[in-house]
C-alpha cells in the first residue's frame, strides 16, 4: 500500500491534483488537498512531467509568538510529537550560529528570521528500516521558520521515493548548459 500524504500519492500528475497556480518549473501552489490538516493553511507540491508528485510541503498557519519563540516552539513540538508517534525515530537540529548577535534568551525569533538559528527534525526511511507508515516516503522534514514580522510558522515536507531520482535528473539537465 502506498503512503498517502494529505490524500496525495507519489507520482500523481498535475491533472490529478487541484493546482491553484504554478510557482516555478516544477512547483505548484495547491488550491486544496483531499485530506487537509487544520494546522496548515497552504500546500506546495513538486510535480515533474517525468516522475509526477515527488514532494509535498505543508505550510502552517501563522503562529503569533513573543520574541522568545515560546508559542512557535510549543506548536512545533506538538507537531513533532504527532509525527514521532506515526513515523518513529527522528533526529533534530536545534542550534544557534556561534557568530550570531541574537544569542539572548528573548531573541529566538530574531535569530530564526536572520537564519542564525536552526530548529528542524528529520525522519529518513530506507529499505533496512522499513516503516509500514512510510512505504513510499524517503524523508520527512519539519522546520521552524520566522516571517519578516517575527511571527512563526513551520513547514512540513514529505519527500517520496522518486524525489532523489527527480532531483539528480534535474541537476544533470541544468548542468548540461554549462
Amino acid at each position: 500500500m502506498e503512503s498517502e500524504i494529505f490524500g496525495l500519492r507519489m507520482g500523481m500528475t498535475v491533472d490529478e491534483i487541484e493546482v491553484e497556480h504554478q510557482i516555478s518549473a516544477d512547483s505548484y501552489l495547491l488550491l486544496s488537498v483531499p485530506k487537509p490538516h487544520s494546522a496548515f493553511d497552504s500546500y506546495i507540491a513538486t510535480i515533474s512531467d517525468a516522475y509526477g508528485l515527488v514532494s509535498i510541503t505543508a505550510i502552517s498557519n501563522t503562529i503569533k509568538t513573543p520574541p522568545d519563540g515560546s508559542s512557535l516552539i510549543r506548536e512545533y513540538l506538538n507537531m513533532r510529537e504527532k509525527l514521532e508517534k506515526k513515523y518513529g525515530y527522528f533526529y533534530e537540529i536545534d542550534e544557534l550560529n556561534e557568530h550570531s548577535i541574537w544569542y539572548e534568551e528573548g531573541e529566538f525569533m530574531a535569530a530564526l528570521e536572520c537564519n542564525d538559528r536552526d530548529l528542524f527534525s528529520i525522519w529518513e526511511f530506507d529499505s533496512l528500516k522499513n516503516n509500514p507508515q512510510a512505504k513510499t516516503l524517503s524523508a520527512i522534514v519539519l522546520i521552524a521558520k520566522s516571517d519578516e514580522n517575527l511571527d512563526g510558522y513551520f513547514n512540513l515536507t514529505y519527500r517520496f521515493l522518486n524525489f532523489d531520482t527527480f532531483y539528480e535528473d534535474k541537476v544533470e539537465t541544468e548542468d548540461e548548459c554549462l
